[in-house]
């Protein structure tokens, strides 16, 4: 990579910042997350005829689909159109959308937590989560949208976390 004097550092944190970073959230995910009974797949063998999960399921997921196709191949290709932008929109749009739909999810399950009645428990990973996770990662994307050719990845992570 040749770059000159006056240009910016594009990785100032380093190459492996996102590794790194990912590897945290796996941490994260695996000691303060649970997965409930009806979303496990072994617990598809235990089912009995009538499941209450399978009417959530059937329910919710067309909601879930919609808003992660909108959040994913939405607002990618949105602004993909744009000459200077084109590649890296999609690529930053899809980096940025896991992410806040990673972020989400913890800190939505912890606010529940912390303002609700129940005391403090694992966080559960069902398709009422998600759903709300694809909603933090659409408020990013709008964000995003302003932001674009004008931050790095970097301060777009940052700006994820707030």
């Amino acid at each position: 990579m040749i770059t000159t004097p006056d240009a910016p550092e594009y990785m100032p944190f380093g190459e492996h910042f996102f590794t790194v970073l990912q590897g945290l959230v796996i941490l994260v995910y695996g000691l303060t997350t649970i997965y409930p009974e009806g979303v496990r797949p072994n617990s598809a063998e235990t089912l009995d005829d009538y499941d209450p999960t399978k009417d959530v399921v059937q329910k919710l997921y067309p909601f879930f689909q919609d808003v992660h196709v909108m959040i994913f191949i939405g607002f990618g290709f949105l602004m993909s159109f744009l000459k200077t932008m084109s590649w890296t929109a999609l690529s930053y749009n899809w980096i940025i959308s896991i992410w806040a739909f990673q972020f989400a999810i913890l800190s939505v399950g912890f606010w529940h937590q912390v303002f609700g009645d129940k005391p403090f428990a694992r966080i559960e990973v069902n398709l009422e989560s998600m759903i709300l996770g694809d909603f933090g990662a659409g408020a990013a994307m709008i964000t995003f949208g302003v932001l674009l050719g004008k931050a790095n990845l970097q301060q777009l992570m940052f700006l994820v976390f707030w």
